[in-house]
């Protein structure tokens, strides 16, 4: 399974869309690693996970081939993870040949979906809807599919379990406290790539919200105790502010002697 992070930052992006703080000055000055667009990622090429409204910058940044798209999975109905009339540029309108796609969601995020104003509705003509429940795998062309309960926006939000021939990804954003029930999911499943909220940054997060640093630390102790974890697992962090106030070398030097990566805008992992 390939993992390219098309975007890694929380809702306002960094720098701010709106922000001139000391912080979002540091990160323009550094440029580079330090510059991020809302989070996203897309799975081989092929599988999208949140219809981000930097949707569009992603394309052009990355050059990506729209016409491989073939499913998205929303977490949840914030702007940053579900911009709806995104779509509307997915009709006869404004392309020449509509994407077929499926979206994999929350009842709650379908009712969003339905709601939401469009320039066009066409695009209705070409997508799937797909409402998923807690905890039921789903399959689709090869990709085994589990949304798991999130702690954040409950009971609105889901995390995902991924898998691909031999490979499984557990994508945890946004989310605070990874719950019980969910711990006892994953017991026993060997998980090769952990991609995990960092919001709250060096403090802990709120249980109900996001995770910060030493939260993501305590969970990877904890994946390796379930023995969903070894120490090929790949740990990823994700969803940055720029209230953590630190450029991205110094996140990677704060999680290297945890064996834990920050991502960043671009990155690609396959395992």
């Amino acid at each position: 399974m390939r993992v390219l992070f098309l975007g890694t930052s929380a809702a306002e992006a960094l720098p701010g869309i709106f922000c001139n703080c000391m912080h979002c000055k540091r990160a323009i000055e550094a440029g580079g690693k330090n510059l991020r667009l809302r989070s996203s990622v897309l799975l081989n090429g092929e599988l999208l996970i949140d219809l981000s409204p930097d949707f569009g910058c992603f394309r052009v940044k990355y050059g990506l081939d729209v016409s491989r798209l073939r499913a998205v999975l929303i977490t949840h109905t914030h702007q940053d993870h579900l911009s709806p009339q995104i779509l509307s540029y997915n009709s006869l309108s404004f392309t020449e040949k509509a994407l077929p796609l499926k979206f994999f969601m929350s009842p709650y995020a379908a009712q969003a979906l339905k709601q939401a104003r469009y320039e066009r509705k066409d695009f209705w003509k070409h997508i799937e809807v797909i409402e998923v429940k807690p905890y039921k795998q789903y399959r689709f062309d090869g990709y085994y599919i589990t949304p798991v309960e999130a702690s954040h926006n409950q009971p609105q939000s889901l995390l995902y379990l991924i898998e691909h021939g031999e490979s499984r990804l557990f994508y945890a954003t946004d989310t605070g406290a990874v719950l019980p029930r969910a711990e006892e999911f994953l017991a026993g499943k060997r998980l090769d790539i952990v991609c995990l909220d960092a919001t709250s940054g060096k403090n802990h997060g709120k249980p109900t919200r996001h995770l910060g640093f030493m939260d993501i630390i305590e969970v990877k102790e904890r994946f390796l105790k379930m023995g969903c974890c070894d120490e090929d697992t790949l740990f990823l962090a994700t969803h940055f502010t720029h209230f953590t106030g630190m450029l991205h070398e110094e996140i990677e030097q704060y999680f290297k002697p945890y064996g834990i990566k920050p991502a960043y805008d671009g990155l690609a992992v396959e395992k």
